[in-house]
């Protein structure tokens, strides 16, 4: 198997097919930038765009059909099952190349066995050393992860959510973005 059909089929297919997701590994050209372009796009990234593509791709790696079992930000409702997926942190400029973050998956369900399906399945499958550019329908403008890892193991535990127990996992990711 080669390396380009390895990274392909750590995808879940016919998952999330209605936003037309596209993911392209490698490092994509880019033209040469001098100092101030660099630094205008490093300020006009837009976290929104981040989240959403974080959202799709763990979406389509973990098996879960976006804005019906993961939401970026918060889950839809008080007593929702699902998964999120939300900046929680930018740690501090240090290379003008790259934007950095953690971002926080957070699952929570009645059935334990769907945490556990798509959190093993995630966690998997990372990480996502090479260069991975990801596009949809809802992603305004394509983000390039230049790494994507979990910081830490998938952290189960129940919770009662107004009186019904769930299955909660958490997991931090690293994403490592690359400024074109």
């Amino acid at each position: 198997m080669s390396a380009s059909d390895y990274l392909n089929n750590l995808f879940v297919p016919g998952v999330n097919t209605g936003f037309s997701p596209e993911f392209t590994w490698g490092k994509p050209e880019s033209p040469v930038q001098d100092e101030w372009e660099l630094f205008s796009s490093w300020m006009n990234l837009d976290p929104a765009d981040i989240e959403r593509a974080a959202v799709l791709t763990v979406g389509c790696l973990a098996g879960l059909e976006v804005d019906n079992e993961i939401f970026r930000g918060e889950l839809p409702g008080r007593n929702s099952d699902g998964f999120l997926v939300r900046i929680i942190s930018e740690n501090a400029f240090s290379d003008l190349r790259f934007r950095d973050f953690t971002l926080l998956c957070r699952g929570r369900f009645r059935q334990r066995a769907l945490v556990l399906t798509a959190a093993t399945r995630l966690i998997g499958k990372l990480p996502l050393k090479s260069f991975l550019t990801v596009s949809g329908t809802n992603i305004a403008n394509p983000v390039t992860f230049a790494g994507l890892t979990a910081e830490n193991a998938a952290d189960l535990d129940i919770v009662s959510d107004d009186g019904v127990a769930k299955s909660v996992v958490s997991i931090k990711l690293k994403a490592r973005i690359l400024i074109k």
